[in-house]
C-alpha cells in the first residue's frame, strides 16, 4: 500500500483538472457501484463542472461499476453477469454524441464483439464509417477480431 502510485492515487484531486476543461461531458455513475459512490462523485463532478455550460450528469439506476446490469455491485458478482455493457448506456452515450455531433451512430453486435461506428448524417459525398469504440467480450480475447484487426498479442 505504500507504493508510488498508490500515495499518488490518495492525493490526487481531480476538481483541479476538471475545472480547466471547457468542452462538452458526459458523466455517467452506475447507482449500484460500489467502487465509486455514485452520489458522493456526480456531485464532486457538478460542482467542479459548474463553469462548463454543456455538461450532461447521469446516475444510472441498477448498473454496476462496469456499467453492467447488477443487482449488488460487488465485485464478486462481475463473474456471473453475462452482459458486457448495459443497452441503457449505450443509448445514453449515442443520443449525447448525435445531439452535439450531428452524426447517426451505428452498433454492430455479436457475441464476440461489439463495435460503434460514426457515419456522415448529412455530407453530400459518401464517407467510410470511422470506428469510434471496440468492446471485446471475453471469448473473443484469443482471437483476432475481424473488423478491428485487434487481438492478442502473442509474446
Amino acid at each position: 500500500m505504500a507504493n508510488d502510485w498508490f500515495r499518488y492515487l490518495l492525493q490526487y484531486q481531480p476538481a483541479a483538472f476538471l475545472s480547466r476543461i471547457h468542452v462538452p461531458i458526459l458523466a455517467l455513475n452506475g447507482a449500484v457501484d460500489r467502487q465509486v459512490p455514485a452520489d458522493e462523485n456526480l456531485s464532486a463532478i457538478k460542482t467542479a463542472l459548474a463553469h462548463n455550460a454543456d455538461v450532461t450528469i447521469r446516475k444510472l439506476d441498477g448498473l454496476n461499476h462496469l456499467f453492467q446490469t447488477a443487482r449488488t455491485g460487488a465485485i464478486g458478482e462481475y463473474a456471473d453477469i453475462e452482459e458486457t455493457l448495459s443497452p441503457v448506456v449505450l443509448n445514453i452515450v449515442t443520443e449525447w454524441i448525435e445531439a452535439r455531433f450531428k452524426r447517426k451512430i451505428v452498433f454492430i453486435e455479436s457475441s464476440r464483439l461489439l463495435t460503434a461506428f460514426f457515419h456522415a448524417s448529412a455530407l453530400s459525398r459518401p464517407r467510410r464509417p470511422q470506428r469510434i469504440a471496440t468492446f471485446h467480450t471475453r471469448a473473443s480475447r484469443d482471437r483476432r477480431c475481424g473488423l478491428c484487426r485487434r487481438g492478442r498479442r502473442r509474446r
